[in-house]
């Protein structure tokens, strides 16, 4: 789409990107032109407001900012790594018994247009990527909150006293 290395289309943050003029919510929309001027030059249109922005401005513009969206992962718009390590690339499907696999997609449903979703090709399994996020929050949330373990260690005195040397041992 927007002939960029590394993605296919409907990973491609620049299908639809949140308008950047103040105060809209709108969806900028990749097209291309197909005026003899600009022939074949892809841009950028909000759905709501009309603003305008040449794709290649607009990379350019996005490289340059601080608070560019592509210094993480794009496609999950977190910042803690990139495309090849996201975990939601090729996951896992969650429907018990199924052993598809889920990709993510950017949606270009009216309503829902550029929101991110899981899809598995196996069983058609769906799920927004935000609600993917927040379970998995909890799910670690959970485990670390129910995590009591009494362990028992068996070693002889000798061993005990070599692996633990200068280790401060605080009993409850």
């Amino acid at each position: 789409m927007c002939d960029q290395l590394g993605h296919c289309g409907d990973e491609c943050q620049w299908v639809y990107s949140h308008c950047k003029k103040t105060n809209c919510e709108g969806i900028m929309r990749l097209t291309t032109s197909n005026t003899p001027e600009n022939l074949a030059r892809k841009f950028l249109r909000c759905h709501l407001c009309g603003k305008f922005k040449w794709l290649d401005e607009a990379m350019r513009d996005e490289a340059t900012t601080s608070s560019s969206s592509v210094k993480g992962c794009f496609i999950c718009d977190d910042l803690d790594h990139w495309k090849k390590d996201c975990e939601w690339v090729d996951s896992e499907c969650r429907t018990k018994g199924c052993k598809g696999r889920r990709n993510v997609k950017t949606s270009g449903k009216q309503g829902t247009v550029g929101d991110k979703y899981l899809k598995c090709y196996t069983c058609g399994n769906f799920q927004w990527l935000r609600e993917a996020k927040k379970e998995k929050e909890k799910a670690t949330e959970d485990f670390q909150n129910h995590v009591n373990a009494i362990v028992t260690v068996k070693m002889d005195f000798q061993e005990f006293c070599d692996h633990f040397a200068g280790t401060r041992i605080n009993k409850k």
